[in-house]
């Protein structure tokens, strides 16, 4: 399924709700796309391309292609090798947190093996090794400090098979420069812990980062909301980022279970004020061509996945070309906008948590509040119960793969003399 907010920009959130166009795409000879749920899923970089690695499918036969793209110009799917890692063979992985890191590639962390027990990791040189085993985190890579941050999720110790929520009053960290794990004290009130939740790095100053959603085991509140309200409280959502300035929070599920098919538009411009949007208007907003070989004749704004109904739905953003001056005026201002980003020098990561807690338990007010911020964890655990740029930056089928979560790429580092092929901490591709 696919949204065209350019041509039904002004619409409201209810009017777009019911604009989801269904299509079907090109398989590309690739062999059994499978439903799978919690795979690691991740935007490449030229916007256009969804990498999804893994996932937990309910047979436990494993997936046939476990490592798939979708590519929102051509409508396409393509396949890569499955991660594999010397004696175990192929590993198939789910709730890991995903993060793409410039100049490396995409990194998975964590999570669990369909049957395997056996923990992994392979970046070749750590220090200050978590000792727990995390699962359902998010995190966002830090240009400034070239450190990934993990937010939530939950772990457990080699001892215990119990479960517990990671805190938010602090993030565990790796540096993928030095290899080095730590955690960052992160200040302010603290939300509770959850699973399910999204963390989105504004690209508005790239140092804020909103968290939405998400559930605990303490979500008692099984109030429906009436007609008459947003469906803010939810789970297991999608949150696309559109330009600089705004967030589109798309399906998930209520607090009572129930898919939600209803989005949440948040204006995002200021990471201090946050405010939620009726209608989207786009700069954009002239109809797009009906009959196109791909999802858009221009550019994708952003591509997310949601999971509804046990299925995967392709969520993609689509713009139409304006006049090629409006282009170039947009073009200069971007490029002012990256120079503005570039002069930041402060090494400080300002952490937007928004009073979330309200958000998931009850509605909260239109403005969200705004708090700036200033271990453990390990790798795969088994459980039976269940549970770019103008090229993809994937190796195809049939060249080797840098085993096991790295991703090669051309543009050459700016810290080292040779491009870098980084082992990511715990697999993927």
């Amino acid at each position: 399924m696919y949204l065209d907010i350019v041509y039904g920009s002004g619409n409201s959130t209810e009017e777009l709700a019911t604009r989801w166009t269904t299509i079907t795409a090109n398989t590309n000879g690739v062999n059994n796309i499978q439903s799978r749920r919690n795979p690691q899923s991740m935007v490449l970089p030229d916007g256009k391309t969804m990498l999804l690695s893994g996932g937990w499918n309910s047979d436990k036969s494993g997936l046939v292609s476990q490592t798939i793209a979708y590519n929102a110009d051509n409508n396409s799917w393509s396949a890569y090798p499955s991660y594999t890692e010397p004696p175990f063979g192929v590993r198939q992985i789910y709730y890991a947190s995903s993060a793409y890191v410039p100049e490396y590639g995409v990194g998975f962390y964590g999570g669990y093996e369909i049957k395997n027990i056996d923990p992994w990791f392979v970046f070749p040189t750590q220090n200050n090794l978590p000792e727990v085993f995390p699962r359902s985190q998010t995190s966002v890579f830090d240009t400034l400090s070239n450190r990934i941050f993990f937010f939530g999720g939950k772990y457990r110790n080699s001892s215990a098979g119990e479960s517990f929520h990671y805190s938010f009053e602090n993030s565990v960290t790796f540096n993928v420069i030095s290899g080095t794990w730590d955690s960052q004290i992160l200040s302010g009130i603290p939300p509770s812990g959850r699973i399910g939740h999204t963390t989105t790095l504004l690209s508005s100053t790239n140092r804020d980062v909103l968290l939405y959603g998400g559930e605990n085991s303490l979500n008692d509140d099984k109030r429906i909301p009436n007609s008459e309200e947003l469906d803010l409280t939810r789970s297991r959502h999608s949150a696309v980022p559109v330009y600089n300035d705004t967030l589109f929070i798309v399906f998930g599920r209520g607090v009572s279970g129930i898919a939600i098919s209803s989005m949440v538009i948040l204006n995002v411009t200021v990471p201090s004020n946050i405010s939620y949007l009726s209608a989207y208007v786009d700069p954009n907003g002239v109809a797009c061509p009906i009959n196109s070989p791909g999802l858009s004749s221009g550019a994708t704004a952003g591509i997310a996945v949601g999971a509804v109904a046990g299925g995967l739905i392709i969520i993609t953003a689509l713009f139409c070309l304006w006049k090629k001056k409006k282009n170039k005026k947009k073009k200069k201002e971007l490029e002012e906008s990256k120079r503005q980003n570039e002069r930041i020098e402060t090494p400080e990561m300002e952490v937007n948590w928004e009073a979330i807690d309200r958000k998931f338990a009850t509605n909260p007010a239109t403005n969200l509040a705004f708090t700036p911020r200033s271990v453990d964890d390990e790798t795969t655990v088994a459980d039976n119960r269940s549970e770019p740029y103008t090229h993809p930056v994937l190796v195809p089928q049939g060249l080797n793969l840098q085993r096991p979560n790295a991703i090669e790429d051309n543009v050459k580092s700016t810290l080292h003399a040779h491009p870098i092929v980084l082992q990511k901490p715990d697999g993927s591709l």
